[in-house]
C-alpha cells in the first residue's frame, strides 16, 4: 500500500484510519467487484444505466469501508 510522502507528517490516528479503510477494501474483495463493474461498463458503454449502477457500486464500497 502506497501513501503520499506527506503521510509521514500525519497524526498516527489519521494513518491508522487510512490503513483500516484500505484494508477494509482488501477484506471486502473490492478490487474484484470493481473490476467486474469496469468490465460491465466497457461491454455496455452505451447504456447510461450501467454507468450509474457502477458509480453507485463504487460509492457504496467507499461508504462501507468508511463505516468500518
Amino acid at each position: 500500500m502506497l501513501l503520499p510522502v506527506a503521510a509521514e507528517h500525519w497524526a498516527m490516528d489519521d494513518v491508522h484510519a487510512v490503513l483500516v479503510h484500505e484494508f477494509a477494501h482488501v477484506s471486502r474483495h473490492d478490487l474484484l467487484i470493481n473490476l467486474i463493474g469496469d468490465v460491465a461498463s466497457a461491454l455496455y458503454w452505451c447504456n447510461p444505466a450501467v454507468w450509474v449502477a457502477v458509480g453507485r457500486l463504487k460509492a457504496e464500497s467507499e461508504s462501507a469501508c468508511d463505516d468500518r
